[in-house]
């Protein structure tokens, strides 16, 4: 404490110094609000790295087999690793390996990087080459649009896209990749007509190395002629279907040569689709994306890409049309201005109290001025530590709560008697000094119980840290400037006044006395009081739901959709038009745009059957369906179910979809994991177990897998048969792979691209493909049929895995229900009426994982909290009776903010528990205040008389601190903007929690002081 008091001391003495310090302190501080990072919300996204492989026309079995289970088993060794999980269907393979939290990104992509180069070497080669994908954040995807003309086929636009858009996009500072879903890239194909090939007796291969041979690009050195040199090469690039059909592929025994157009017809075309976009139900178009590097700034980059997008329209061919369908800067903008309204609106309030209670306005502004200072030392230590600006780390900063212990320093200066002026430095120095040892144990405990939550781990960690944080900043900046600043400015500006009265306090005390007064003569009544309050709180909790945190409200809806595996694109294409113009409806939507299937690069491998629909609303002030985005969701839902739609549908928002994708592979609010081998038995356990969710209140979108796959023909080569007609098995097998897919053969130089040229057979999907012609060495031909077994036969769509078990995942959304509730009568259902064999067993995750993850830390967390509380209150005064008196503010402010909580129909949240703790520091530290004056006196006068002067002199501190931490969060439990949300329970939990703990200081704790009180032996730390 000497040290403390020397600070103070030479604080007021070289006060020009301390001010000029301060102004010094501001202009770094702006610099490090410059040069902060904002987002709408902290990024939740684990340590993860992806292993993507294409393996084009394998079977999802055939792709588990040869791909997917050699990339785990070799990725399953390395350190570190918490999660391993897996998707395979049909020609493509992703492996997601989750880290544990705090692992370098870059060094787990070094590790898995290593161990591929160990799986490559157990996948056969036409299985594909696995590959790591980009880094992959929740928060990745800020700028999406589509790329429309009605001048252009796809193919076309596509090109156009990669050459004018993507690498334009792609090198903005901060965007690691730009995606595309739709068109595809140019190809010349070379269908191949079984017939006319079996006529002449030629092969798929000949036709193919006949290709190839034409293909060529030789230099020849260079010729010297006299003073120059002239290089010498040769070019065989044939770049149209003409060019291509006119090479000769061999010369047949009457001399005439065997043209390519001769066995096949040569056309422009595109790679095979796998993914499309759509818009407005007007059809087909390029649906693309920017994805954020991990760690860049969202709002500067949307800037820049749109800035860049700008550039790019002008240079665009005639008739092409780039619209934005979705860019970040939308949701920060809004989530920041209904952090910033809170806080501007809280500051004020905070103010315009200081003011009325200190009845001085140079004292409430040099209060005041501690506001700003210190969010700038939050910002610039949030800066350093490399967080970012969002809900989480701005939305719950209580200016009130900050300059708490500001304000005793400031009351205590205010109260000084009437002193000559050259005397006023040393009483400001001697009444710094009187409140210092309480103010730096209350403001201490209150940092005390917000260090715990730094501990804290998981999603609920990444949500909570980063409020924790700013507030322990902002704290500590206050608590410095409180010491420092405070009495320095404060003897240059502020007169004395003595314990002069504002009106506002006047009245306030004039109705406190007689309440303190008949509390201290009915001390039975009073405490009686209190535990009433308690027991009205017990039963309020019994009776309140639980969430892990309220939906965040992004503005933006996205529809996901799910038909039968087995449709075809163009059928996608309609059915998801469909439901863009059914959507396209509501007065609240703006733009409807889907994608389909998988992008280019492969980061998000859905099939075709899958979509995500991202319907873009007007502001919440123009909708007149609904109020909420709640009653929006449930009028979209109920007009789509009453349509034959054909397909299940998943209501979520754009950044929740995509987290909840990364963190766990789900994407709704509950998923039930089932695990076993079988997938036909999975798929029954999966449907009891949809069937039960279904029965339950509250499920919404309740959707579960089916091995309902994609039917196709298997032809079964029999060697002895091929060897006794005379066939080719290599020809049969280029046949087969020419259906569709294709096999590429070469590829010519166009422009600054490779195109490929793929050989395709071209064949009627009406004939039995065991009539499909084969050439013989004989002569003649032969059929399919004669030389394979041909069988109908299906294939699951899709082939998911996780800790080495295949899994089947059941998913619901809850609407209209907390989450806690619904998650406990569903699982006593699934328990009752569903049976698992042996080898089977369920998990249940989504963001019910997270709230049991974060019950379970809160359960250890809260009573540590407590136990450092009670044991920092005993340090403080070394008396047990007068720890524990104080002690009692805690569970009375939580029973003031589960009352306030249940009052307002909100559940317990994560929210919620992270109020209650900063409660518990404010609470203690206005007991703080209160005692510490009690015990003083009480050296010089009896137990009652010490209380009830205390309570009269530290009653405008006490009353300011808790009405000012009060008053500052007032603003967020009423906000109703984007974002208002998480806001909302937090706030409304320290607001009840203070009028409680407020009255439980002021008028219970004289009076159990008075009764129970004993005097110390000489003064301690806190006093």
């Amino acid at each position: 404490m000497w040290l403390l008091h020397r600070i103070i001391e030479l604080s007021v003495r070289h006060r020009t110094f301390v001010l000029f310090g301060v102004l010094a302190f501001v202009f770094v501080g702006v610099w490090g609000v410059s040069q902060a990072r904002f987002d709408a919300f902290p990024d939740l996204t684990n340590v993860q790295v992806q292993v993507l492989t294409a393996s084009a026309g394998m079977a999802s079995e055939e792709v588990e087999l040869l791909v997917t289970l050699p990339i785990e088993r070799e990725l399953s060794g390395i350190p570190g690793v918490q999660e391993l999980r897996s998707l395979s269907r049909t020609g493509i393979s992703a492996v997601t390996v989750v880290f544990v939290d705090g692992t370098d990104i870059w060094h787990a992509r070094q590790l898995v990087k290593e161990r591929l180069d160990a799986a490559r070497e157990a996948i056969p080669e036409t299985a594909g080459t696995p590959a790591i994908g980009p880094p992959a954040t929740g928060l990745g995807e800020v700028y999406q649009f589509t790329v429309a003309s009605d001048r252009h086929t796809k193919y076309e636009l596509y090109r156009i896209y990669e050459r004018d858009i993507a690498p334009r996009l792609v090198a903005v500072d901060g965007v690691v990749e730009v995606n595309a879903w739709g068109g595809g890239t140019p190809q010349l194909d070379v269908n191949l007509d079984p017939y006319r090939l079996a006529a002449r007796g030629m092969t798929a291969g000949e036709v193919a190395e006949g290709i190839q041979s034409a293909l060529g690009l030789v230099t020849g050195g260079a010729m010297v002629d006299g003073p120059e040199q002239i290089l010498v090469r040769a070019i065989s690039n044939p770049t149209s279907p003409d060019e291509v059909e006119a090479i000769v592929l061999r010369v047949d025994d009457a001399g005439r040569p065997i043209y390519v157009r001769d066995v096949a017809e040569v056309v422009e075309s595109g790679a095979l689709t796998v993914g499309m976009g759509s818009a407005d139900g007007r059809g087909e178009v390029l649906f693309a994306m920017a994805q954020l590097l991990t760690g860049a700034d969202a709002l500067s980059v949307v800037d820049d890409l749109r800035d860049r997008m700008e550039t790019v329209k002008e240079a665009l061919p005639d008739g092409v049309q780039v619209e934005v369908i979705y860019d970040r800067k939308k949701l920060v903008g809004s989530t920041l201005f209904t952090v910033g309204k809170s806080l501007a609106e809280g500051g004020l309030l905070v103010i315009l109290v200081l003011l009325l209670m200190l009845g001085d306005v140079r004292s409430g502004l040099l209060v005041a001025s501690v506001i700003p200072l210190s969010m700038l030392g939050a910002f610039l230590g949030l800066n350093l530590l490399g967080y970012s600006g969002n809900l989480m780390s701005l939305g719950a900063i209580d200016f009130g709560l900050i300059v708490d212990g500001t304000i005793v320093v400031a009351e205590s200066i205010v109260a000084l008697e009437l002193v000559r002026r050259e005397d006023l430095r040393e009483k400001v120095i001697e009444r710094t000094r009187s409140v210092a040892g309480p103010v730096l144990f209350a403001v201490g405990i209150l940092i005390l119980v917000y260090i715990p939550i730094l501990t804290m781990t998981g999603v609920e960690g990444k949500l909570f840290r980063p409020m924790a944080l700013t507030v322990l900043l902002a704290l500590t900046t206050a608590l410095i400037l409180s010491f420092t600043y405070i009495p320095a400015a404060a003897s240059i500006l502020v007169r004395p006044k003595g314990h002069q009265q504002t009106w506002l306090t006047a009245k306030l005390e004039s109705l406190y006395t007689p309440t303190l007064r008949a509390a201290m003569h009915r001390p039975f009544a009073a405490v009686s009081a209190a535990l009433g309050v308690l027991a009205v709180s017990v039963v309020a909790a019994m009776t309140m739901g639980v969430e892990f945190v309220p939906q965040l409200q992004e503005g933006d809806i996205v529809v996901q959709t799910a038909r039968v595996p087995s449709i075809s694109a163009e059928q996608a294409l309609e059915d998801v038009s469909r439901i863009e113009r059914l959507l396209g409806e509501f007065p609240e939507v703006a733009r409807v745009a889907s994608r389909s299937g998988a992008p280019a690069l492969a980061t998000d491998p859905m099939g075709l059957e899958e979509s995500d629909i991202l319907v873009k609303l007007h502001p919440m002030s123009e909708w007149t369906t609904g109020r909420t985005q709640e009653e929006l969701v449930q009028a979209m839902s109920e007009r789509l179910e009453g349509e034959e739609l054909g397909a299940e549908l998943t209501f979520t928002q754009p950044i929740e979809m995509r987290f909840n994708e990364l963190l766990e592979g789900i994407t709704s609010d509950v998923g039930v994991k089932v695990f076993g081998p079988e997938l036909g038995t999975l798929m029954a356990i999966s449907q009891d177990v949809a069937a039960q969710l279904e029965s339950v209140e509250g499920a919404a979108d309740v959707s579960a897998p089916t091995i309902e796959g994609v039917p196709g023909l298997e032809a079964r080569l029999q060697p002895d048969r091929i060897q006794v007609l005379g066939a080719s098995t290599e020809n049969i097998l280029m046949l087969v792979a020419g259906v569709q897919r294709g096999t590429e053969i070469g590829s010519v130089q166009r422009g600054q691209f490779r195109d490929p040229i793929v050989m395709k057979t071209a064949w009627d999907a009406g004939v039995p493909i065991s009539d499909m012609p084969i050439a013989t060495r004989h002569g003649g031909g032969t059929s399919m049929g004669s030389i394979a077994d041909v069988l109908n036969v299906t294939t699951p769509a899709t082939i998911e895995r996780e800790a080495g078990s295949r899994r089947f995942v059941v998913e619901s959304n809850v609407r209209g229900r907390d989450l806690g509730s619904f998650v406990r009568e569903a699982q006593d259902r699934v328990a009752q009426n569903v049976k698992l064999p042996d080898g089977y067993w369920l998990e249940w995750s989504g963001k019910y994982e997270q709230l049991r993850s974060a019950a379970t830390r809160t359960a250890i967390t809260v009573p540590i909290i407590l136990f450092l509380i009670l044991g920092v209150l005993y340090v403080a005064f070394r008396d047990w009776r007068s720890a524990l008196l104080i002690f009692l503010n805690v569970p009375v402010a939580a029973s003031g903010g589960i009352i306030a909580l249940w009052s307002r129909g909100l559940p317990v949240s994560m929210s919620a528990i992270v109020g209650l703790i900063a409660l518990f520091g404010i609470a203690v530290m206005n007991g703080i205040v209160l005692l510490s004056r009690t015990r003083e006196l009480h050296q010089m006068m009896s137990a009652a008389e010490a209380a009830t002067r205390s309570a009269s002199e530290r009653f405008r501190p006490v009353l300011m601190t808790a009405f000012v931490a009060g008053i500052g969060f007032l603003p967020m439990a009423l906000q109703v903007g984007i974002g208002a949300e998480v806001q909302r329970p937090l706030a409304t939990v320290v607001i009840g929690g203070l009028v409680t703990s407020t009255l439980l200081t002021l008028v219970v704790l004289p009076t159990l002081y008075a009764r129970f009180g004993r005097r110390s032996e000489e003064p301690r730390a806190a006093e």
